[in-house]
């Protein structure tokens, strides 16, 4: 089974998220807030932590896509 990680940069992104989620019933085994100058990091922490794709959106994108080979989605 594929384990999905979401990082988002906003706090009202993440009760949003988790509400969809509750509704859908997609798993998501990584779910957190992060700013962007911690994108990158935290995008290795989630892989470490055994995430196998990333949703993301906006600039924290760009910045992990240029700075790692880590797979992503981008919500934009």
């Amino acid at each position: 089974m594929i384990k999905i990680g979401m990082l988002l940069p906003y706090e009202d992104m993440l009760l949003i998220a988790k509400r969809v989620i509750e509704e859908t019933g997609i798993q998501v085994d990584y779910i957190k807030v992060v700013n962007t100058v911690d994108a990158v990091n935290e995008a290795r922490n989630a892989f470490e932590a055994g995430a196998h794709i990333l949703i993301v959106r906006g600039y924290q994108t760009k910045l992990i896509q240029q700075y790692t080979r880590l797979p992503v989605f981008c919500t934009d």
